[in-house]
């Protein structure tokens, strides 16, 4: 089975804790789950790399639920955070993707799944105004280079 189709079957249908306790990825088709520390919304990946879906309505729609659990567990938005983005595709893609948004301030992750997976990360706010945005170019950024954007997690910042 290729990495894509693996990797979309994963996400459906898993919840996934992290090493740190108040991170967690959820799945779309999971939303609905009670969990009190969510911090994460992965956007269902997309079908091929290219084919990202990075409307403003289609991101704000995504991250809005997540916004909503952030408040349910006492976020507070304006705070900085780690924040991490994942992306998949072919390596040479993904290679492309790592250099183009370490020029933008992002750290980036060794790429895995042989080279076919990298996640890239930087500090932000919860706040839909300027977050939605950071995902939207996130999100444009990979979809120009030919790499499917698979959504980004964070942690619950309550003091």
């Amino acid at each position: 089975m290729p990495l894509a189709e693996w990797r979309h079957h994963i996400t459906v249908i898993a919840i996934t804790l992290a090493r740190d306790p108040l991170t967690v990825r959820l799945t779309l088709s999971l939303t609905a789950a009670p969990c009190l520390i969510l911090a994460s919304l992965l956007a269902a990946p997309a079908a091929l790399a290219g084919s990202n879906d990075c409307s403003e309505a289609t991101i704000a729609a995504k991250n809005a639920e997540t916004y909503a659990q952030l408040t349910k567990a006492g976020d507070i938005a304006e705070r900085m955070r780690p924040t991490s983005f994942f992306f998949y595709g072919e390596p040479e893609k993904i290679l492309k993707l790592g250099a183009t948004l370490t020029e933008n301030g992002f750290v980036m992750t060794e790429p895995t799944d042989n080279g076919q997976a990298i996640v890239g990360a930087t500090n932000a706010t919860m706040v839909p105004a300027t977050f939605d945005l950071l995902a939207i170019k996130v999100c444009v950024t990979a979809d120009k280079l030919g790499v499917a954007y698979d959504g980004w997690e964070t942690i619950v910042v309550r003091k």
